[in-house]
């Protein structure tokens, strides 16, 4: 059609197996903090946090042998944008579009007695898919953390701490409301496998740390 070799329904079914290699830039990320000793048993800690999520913005993936799903997108890449997303039958690469992202988090320490310190946290986490590219690939977006936990002292200077961290994140993408993932655009035909579709996503973990130090 059109002058392209497409693949047969056998080679598409068939996708078999192979080697892919993956190709992306890890961000940087700082952050400074504050401690304020409110009272001799009260501490309050603030923080703030930035990651350079923007130099992420593109995975490239490079497979050692064509491809028939990534055939077809190379075709409807070349028709419907002029081969603008630079699709081909053996690689693919996927612009997220990820923005950079400033947040914080605070908690604070209550010194119960001369051992046991409690302690209790909360951490803001946005995500770094900007609101007008929403992206269905990345399942966890805006999202909260709550954490608790106490440190307790040993004999001769030794500490145990431990720290119990629970995080949620809910997303939803009305169809074609995503590029990436439920678009409906037909000449994107790699980046949007559930186009159409309503897609919601819930993610939600636990966090334990265990530590324990000893002075010498």
């Amino acid at each position: 059609a059109y002058g392209y070799d497409l693949p047969t329904a056998e080679e598409t079914a068939n996708q078999g197996s192979g080697k892919m290699e993956v190709s992306y830039e890890i961000p940087q990320h700082w952050n400074a903090g504050i401690s304020l000793q409110i009272t001799p048993k009260w501490k309050y800690n603030l923080d703030v946090r930035w990651t350079e999520w923007s130099t992420f913005s593109s995975l490239e993936f490079q497979f050692d042998k064509d491809i028939p799903l990534l055939e077809l997108g190379a075709i409807g890449d070349d028709i419907g944008t002029g081969g603008r997303n630079g699709i081909g039958s053996d690689s693919v690469q996927y612009q997220l579009g990820l923005q950079d992202v400033t947040y914080w988090g605070m908690g604070t320490e209550y010194q119960f007695s001369d051992r046991l310190a409690l302690r209790a946290g909360y951490e803001n986490r946005p995500s770094a898919v900007p609101k007008d590219k929403p992206n269905a690939f990345i399942p966890i977006n805006d999202g909260d953390l709550f954490s608790v936990g106490f440190g307790y002292g040993l004999e001769d200077e030794n500490n145990i701490d431990v720290a119990i961290g629970y995080m949620i994140s809910e997303t939803h993408y009305p169809p074609c409301s995503a590029l990436l993932g439920n678009g409906c655009d037909p000449a994107e035909i790699v980046f949007g496998p559930y186009q159409g579709q309503d897609i919601k996503s819930k993610v939600e973990f636990w966090l334990f740390e265990l530590t324990y130090s000893r002075h010498f």
